[in-house]
């Protein structure tokens, strides 16, 4: 399934390969193959591929749970319980969990196009409607103020 160290060099990983969904855990060449080229930019191998740094997919995976971000999950199930055990009758129970079971299908909709989109959305609030084209790192108290030159 994954290629021996003999032949890693030559091996390519562009995504779900053998359509199984395997994935190799890290990318890497073997150390004598690597040298550098007579372009100091582009590091390459003895037979000019470029060379691969390790990089663990463990650590950029996204952290989900149940499919959908994690933080929104947990407030959805958070919201949802706190409804039924807080009124503690058939119709909070009927109301509670179809909105979990809707909202958990949401969010996993949204994590399938951005896994981090509650965090891209929240950091784009902050930004300003408008970045006027001559800025200035000065602050100017009232504009009539200022003396024209």
């Amino acid at each position: 399934m994954f290629p021996s160290p003999g032949n890693i060099q030559n091996e390519r990983w562009h995504g779900d390969v053998d359509g199984g969904g395997h994935f190799p855990d890290v990318h890497r060449l073997p150390a004598h193959s690597c040298s550098r080229s007579s372009d100091a930019s582009k590091p390459t191998t003895s037979n000019g591929q470029l060379r691969h740094t390790p990089i663990q997919r463990v650590f950029h995976r996204e952290n989900l749970l149940m499919g959908g971000e994690r933080e929104l999950v947990m407030f959805t199930a958070l919201v949802a319980g706190s409804i039924i055990l807080t009124s503690q009758n058939l119709m909070a129970v009927a109301v509670g969990i179809p909105l979990y079971v809707i909202c958990l299908a949401l969010l996993r909709m949204m994590a399938k196009v951005d896994p981090e989109m509650s965090r891209v959305f929240l950091r784009q609030r902050r930004y300003q409607s408008y970045y006027p084209a001559r800025s200035t790192p000065f602050v100017y108290e009232n504009s009539s103020s200022r003396q024209k030159q």
